[in-house]
């Protein structure tokens, strides 16, 4: 018996022996294999190598060496697909088993340090990171020679890199041209810390610099065959790019990028969510809602299941699908969408992160887009306290919540607080050597209205002085975009008594009219309306009922023809209304995008609401905003309003005839009180030089003559109504007014300060600044001077609206008029 006992454990013995020996070879073919794909930079294979080497490491005694590079490659490997969790678990137990070892090896530690370090800082868990790469940098600060050199850059990079991303870019800024500095010293260029110090010099608006310090770590990736670090130099130059306004270049390279990141780390790892985000952030750009919002959807999808569903990365995606809601005016879901990212942000990066201050800025800016001033002015406090404490009151970011602020005190009629914000911010934006003149200039110009209203006549004098001599270096003295600014300070000479001033000021403006004959009469007139008139609603029955049919279509069938503002355009208007002039929300319909069909316009306008609904005493306002099509010869010259569903290439078939419009309307809506206004489009389009392509064809003004400096190469230019669109063809019919965006021969431009046309917010702004008993013809008088102010200083560009109300019966309509219905209601109440 004990013979036999004694031969089953030499027998056991043996067999594990024998087991060992096995794992033996298979741990290290599998090993080797993982390192070999991960060096390779095929993450997927190296991940199932390196799985399976784990699992055969059990003989590796604990103070093995292998058994902590495993550990690391592991980590690595599984931080790249995504797992951060298990990642996390094995790059700890490598620098267990490093900080434990005899002797110690401060190069393998800091290998360790620095891999954890960068995992945290993809989790945006700043302050973990920041102690690993400073841990790290404390190995090597004290050691002499080329070793210690390349370390204490490469924890620079780390660091400036971590410093950029927690929005401290002047911090990253040193730290990274000092890691730069140390490289070139021993020979050793680094495309991560061109990379990184792009990214610093990006968020100071130093784009063209930023981009070429991308070009630089493009080079050296595509140099030494590292494709993850080519796709991310890729993307962060693609976005650089974009900021630049060089969308077909930006997208082409995240498409390359994409491709690369999806063959290296497989199509559910976090950097791969990233270029799908990015290329989102592109087609945003493009006005491409529908394929920004699908590839929003897949980032969001794979960092969830990558990260947690309330990982910062998907705070970030959140932060772009609400502005993709937003511009199209889906404001519930823009609101929902922004207030998740936002509990995200206060609960990983916490309520004073510049990232959460920046997402509580456009939900500020969404509810200014509804008109709910309050809500926005219970965020602006905290945004500019943020902003302010972290990235410095001398900072353009805090520079622009104080203008926020303003919007939201001129909102609230609180005239002198906005005043006192827009000082503040003009001081600090023109003591920052990185602003932008341009946007100095336009807060010079801003503040000279509001002091000129306040009529504080010598401080508006100094500011709109300011913003002039601003403009003449960027657009020459004898630009007509200045004709404007020099127009205003006519005024301002005028109410200051200074009349040889005024004098010599009109001089100048004349002889710039002579060498520009297209700039128009009305922008020579006094910027005032006309007075409200006394006998309003006299002459003519009063107002029963009043309605509301709103189309705006920014998503088209064919998304070739897609526009960024218009369905926003008409949410916003019918909001306003629905707010501001007494509209009942149950007479109001609003058709945008996929609902804007050709069937249900027509239908709207006929028996299916309008025609069925309104009566012959109520007010009928209809607000379309589209594109117009150019006069078709085989339909008479007709013009085409373009619906969801129309085929460009079949008009007459699936369009709706501009020119016959009004009578469509005259034969179905039974009103005598109808107005017809136009925000019609012609195309959203990028070009080289959109000055010389808004005046291509046209006899009014030529592009050399309207440039005043040369354009911003790609700039973007969002154009409605070609030239060939006629709106002098409209006919309007006995009790109709029509008012149209522009003229015949002109385009009308979508704004480059907010997001909405030019012609529909300042027609919103001339209603809120008119009062409730302004006509509509006081209304169209002072919102006309406003929209040929802004597309001429902004776009180079001329665009007069135009009304036609030749056969209306009776003093002009007034839109905020108590109907009797309303009266009713309210005295009900």
């Amino acid at each position: 018996m004990i013979q036999r006992a004694i031969t089953i454990c030499l027998l056991f013995v043996l067999l594990c022996t024998i087991a060992v020996q096995g794992a033996e070879p298979l741990f290290s073919t599998y090993f080797e294999a993982g390192k070999k794909a991960l060096k390779a930079h095929n993450n997927p294979e190296a991940l199932k190598m390196l799985e399976l080497a784990v699992k055969y490491s059990e003989h590796l005694k604990p103070d093995d060496k292998s058994r902590a590079e495993l550990y690391d490659s592991f980590g690595n490997a599984l931080s790249n697909a995504g797992d951060q969790k298990r990642s996390e678990e094995f790059l700890l137990k490598a620098l267990k088993l490093r900080e434990a070892a005899e002797p110690k090896d401060d190069l393998m530690i800091y290998k360790s340090l620095i891999f954890l370090g960068t995992l945290y800082r993809d989790q945006n868990r700043y302050s973990e990171s920041e102690a690993f790469y400073q841990r790290a940098m404390k190995l090597y600060e004290s050691k002499p020679g080329p070793i210690g050199v390349l370390f204490q850059a490469t924890g620079l990079t780390a660091l400036g890199s971590l410093y950029v991303q927690m929005s401290r870019p002047v911090e990253a800024e040193a730290l990274l041209r000092k890691a730069l500095e140390l490289r070139d010293s021993v020979g050793e260029p680094s495309d991560t810390a061109y990379d990184a110090l792009a990214r610093a010099l990006s968020s100071h608006n130093k784009y063209e610099e930023a981009a070429e310090c991308y070009r630089k770590a493009l080079a050296i990736a595509e140099k030494e065959g590292n494709p993850d670090l080519l796709a991310i130099s890729q993307v962060n130059l693609a976005n650089t790019l974009s900021d630049m306004g060089k969308y077909t270049e930006a997208r082409e390279l995240i498409n390359k990028a994409t491709k690369i990141v999806e063959k290296s780390r497989g199509l559910t790892a976090p950097l791969t969510a990233t270029c799908y985000s990015n290329l989102a952030a592109v087609a945003i750009n493009e006005d491409q809602y529908a394929e920004a919002e699908g590839l929003l959807n897949k980032a969001l999808s794979i960092h969830e299941q990558a990260l947690g569903s309330e990982s910062a990365s998907v705070g970030y995606d959140l932060v772009k699908l609400m502005s993709v809601y937003r511009n199209q005016g889906q404001y519930t879901k823009a609101q929902e969408t922004g207030e998740r990212a936002i509990a995200i942000f206060k609960k990983q990066l916490g309520l004073d992160s510049i990232d959460t201050a920046r997402a509580l800025s456009q939900l500020a800016d969404l509810y200014n887009n509804q008109f709910r001033f309050d809500e926005s002015a219970k965020l602006s406090k905290d945004i500019i306290r943020v902003m302010s404490e972290k990235l410095g009151a001398d900072s353009i970011e805090y520079a622009i919540g104080l203008l926020l602020e303003a919007e939201i005190d001129n909102a609230k009629k609180n005239t002198n607080d906005a005043i006192s914000n827009m000082q503040k911010a003009e001081e600090i934006l023109s003591a920052n050597k990185n602003s932008e003149p341009s946007l100095i200039a336009r807060v010079d110009q801003e503040l000279a209205e509001y002091l000129q209203t306040a009529k504080k006549f010598t401080d508006a004098e100094a500011k709109l002085q300011k913003c002039i001599e601003i403009r003449e270096k960027l657009w020459g003295t004898e630009s007509p975009r200045l004709v404007p600014n020099l127009q205003a300070m006519v005024e301002i000479y005028q109410s200051l008594d200074k009349n040889q001033a005024a004098q010599a000021l009109r001089e100048r403006i004349a002889k710039i009219r002579q060498v520009t004959p297209g700039l128009p009469r009305s922008m020579f007139e006094r910027s005032t309306a006309p007075q409200p008139e006394s006998n309003i609603g006299m002459g003519s029955p009063p107002v029963k009922q009043k309605w509301l049919l709103a189309v705006g279509i920014s998503n088209f069938a064919n998304p070739s023809l897609n526009l960024k503002y218009a369905a926003k355009d008409a949410v916003d208007f019918s909001n306003f209304l629905v707010h501001d002039e007494i509209f009942s929300p149950d007479h109001v319909k609003v058709l945008t995008d996929k609902l804007a069909t050709r069937e249900n316009i027509i239908d709207a306008l006929g028996k299916g609401w309008l025609g069925k609904k309104a009566g012959q005493d109520d007010l009928v306002v209809v607000y379309i905003s589209s594109h117009g099509s150019m006069a078709h010869s085989d339909a008479g010259g007709t013009n085409f309003l373009v619906a969801h569903d129309t085929d460009d290439k079949a008009l007459i078939s699936t369009g709706i005839p501009i020119q016959w419009l009004s009578q469509m309307i005259k034969e179905q809506v039974h009103s005598d009180k109808v107005v017809l206004i136009m925000d019609v489009c012609h195309s959203g389009s990028v070009s080289g030089d959109p000055i010389e392509k808004a005046n291509e064809g046209r006899k009014i003004i030529a592009s050399a003559d309207l440039s005043g400096a040369k354009s911003v190469s790609g700039q973007k230019g969002l154009k409605r109504a070609l030239p060939q669109m006629n709106v002098d063809n409209i006919e309007a019919g006995s009790g109709q007014t029509i008012v149209c965006s522009s003229s015949s021969d002109q385009n009308s431009w979508e704004s480059k300060q907010y997001p909405n046309s030019v012609f529909t917010r300042q027609l919103i702004e001339a209603m809120q600044k008119e009062g409730s008993k302004a006509t509509l013809d006081q209304l169209f008088a002072a919102m006309r001077k406003k929209v040929e102010n802004e597309v001429l200083q902004d776009r180079g560009a001329v665009q007069t609206p135009v009304i036609y109300n030749k056969n209306w019966n009776g003093p002009s309509p007034v839109l905020s008029l108590n109907s009797q219905r309303a009266k009713t209601e309210t005295a009900s109440k």
